[in-house]
């Protein structure tokens, strides 16, 4: 199956998801090609849809972004048919967005293992509707399915697309952070995160918090410093610094030994460790990211 991926250009940032997702479906045979709106001249991505020829499109939009995109996919479905799927979280949490003209589908959470199971089952022509984690619009009718367990093991997943995000946008190229994700999941309950309606969304499906092996993590980031210019590693896990203390030494171990680059990581103020800061800036780490809610204890409350 061909497949276009297709995001609108808002935040200066590499979409690690895009480039998990594309990998998932390159890993089963899928073909895959990326186009970035605001990046990627309009003109040339009404002809990549003509000569590329995708028969599934896959949208991924923040609240916001979905406007254009939908905008994009009505354009798209004027001189071409194609199946129209929708992703990211505005689909995951405004799964209404499945009324709008023109869309097939919305993918409501992970998408590493569903994603290309419904990219088989339209190319195989099999009945799809039945693939969970997604949303179906139908005859005018709406299925909904549920959601399929999280993936237990990050390390079954292979490495991030990088390639397909350069080729779409050379820029990233040239920047010398490069983003990484050690784990996924956060199980805090920040009023204004999205993570509390997510792991109500995924409850009983496995486990919320999930990392990859420290090796696993060290690898990918050889493979990106052989392969493509890099002078600074970020990790913009939900909170990198909720790891077990065996993960955070074995880790700051080999990254010392194997990476040596700076780093930087996210932390929350509670979680915070003098162990741990002291081991990780010992391996490399030069700074931190926290959220801050609010500055007044008392407002807060």
């Amino acid at each position: 199956m061909r497949v276009l991926l297709v995001y609108k250009n808002t935040i200066a940032i590499e979409r690690i998801a895009i480039c998990c997702l594309s990998a998932a479906l390159k890993e089963k045979g899928h073909e895959v090609r990326l186009v970035i709106v605001g990046i990627t001249d309009h003109a040339d991505i009404l002809q990549t849809v003509k000569d590329f020829r995708p028969g599934v499109i896959g949208y991924t939009a923040m609240t916001g972004e979905h406007d254009t995109l939908l905008d994009l996919n009505r354009e798209f479905k004027t001189f071409h048919d194609f199946f129209a799927v929708m992703g990211g979280p505005h689909a995951t949490f405004c799964p209404d967005v499945l009324e709008e003209e023109g869309l097939n589908a919305i993918c409501t959470g992970e998408g590493d293992l569903v994603f290309p199971e419904l990219c088989r089952c339209l190319d195989a022509g099999e009945d799809y509707t039945t693939v969970s984690t997604f949303n179906f619009r139908l005859d005018g009718k709406i299925i909904s399915n549920p959601k399929a367990d999280l993936v237990e093991d990050l390390d079954d997943l292979p490495f991030p697309d990088r390639q397909i995000l350069y080729d779409a946008d050379p820029q990233f190229l040239k920047t010398s952070t490069k983003f990484f994700m050690a784990a996924r999941g956060c199980p805090y309950k920040c009023s204004y995160c999205f993570n509390v309606k997510y792991n109500e969304a995924y409850k009983n499906k496995g486990k919320i918090i999930r990392c990859r092996s420290p090796e696993k993590m060290i690898q990918e980031i050889e493979w990106v410093i052989d392969n493509h210019f890099i002078r600074h590693v970020s990790f913009i896990d939900d909170l990198f610094i909720l790891k077990p203390k065996e993960w955070i030494r074995e880790f700051a171990d080999l990254y010392k030994e194997r990476i040596g680059l700076p780093f930087d990581c996210t932390v929350r103020a509670n979680a915070v460790r003098d162990e741990t800061i002291a081991t990780l800036k010992d391996a490399g780490m030069a700074f931190v990211w926290m959220g801050v809610e609010s500055g007044d204890e008392v407002a807060a409350n």
